[in-house]
Order: structure tokens, then sequence, then C-alpha cells
């Protein structure tokens, strides 16, 4: 997330899985759940990104290129799949 987010909109995590685990074990809760908050947000901004550029950024591990990676996804098909998995569920 931190790889694309960054070479994709400028906007990085706020923390590490680590750091949560910290944070749990130390009961800091609210930080916790503001970690939590800020990677869903991230996320929801990234993929809003991919869908409206058709295309997202990331760089590589040692952090000397930054590759461009296309981006579909028909919000549409994809609920229509989830409805029809979850009709064959209930059947």
């Amino acid at each position: 997330l931190n790889s694309i987010a960054g070479a994709s909109l400028s906007m990085y995590k706020s923390g590490s899985g680590a750091e949560a685990m910290t944070l749990y074990k130390e009961e800091r809760y609210q930080e916790l759940a503001d970690y939590c908050l800020d990677d869903v947000k991230l996320t929801k901004d990234v993929f809003e990104k991919g869908i409206t550029d058709g295309t997202l950024l990331y760089t590589s591990k040692d952090g000397w290129l930054r590759l461009e990676v296309p981006f579909q996804y028909n919000i549409d098909e994809c609920i229509a799949s989830q409805k029809k998995k979850l009709q064959h569920k209930f059947l």
C-alpha cells in the first residue's frame, strides 16, 4: 500500500503492521483505531485514483524504479458477480 500510495498520490501510511501490534499490546486502542482508519482511507484514495486514471504507479522495493501498471476495474461487473455468488450460497 505504501509503495502504491506514495508513487501514485504522494501520500503514505501512518504506521506499520508491526507498530499496530505494539499499540494493541500496550492497549493504546484509540491510536490503533486511528491507524486502521488511516489505512482504510488511503486504500480508498488509491482505489479512486486507479478508477479515475486507469493506471497506478508503484515504486520498486529498492526505490530506484517508479513503474506504471494498468488498473481496469468495472464496479458494476464486480457487484453483479458478487450478487450471483451470494445467491448461489443461499439456494
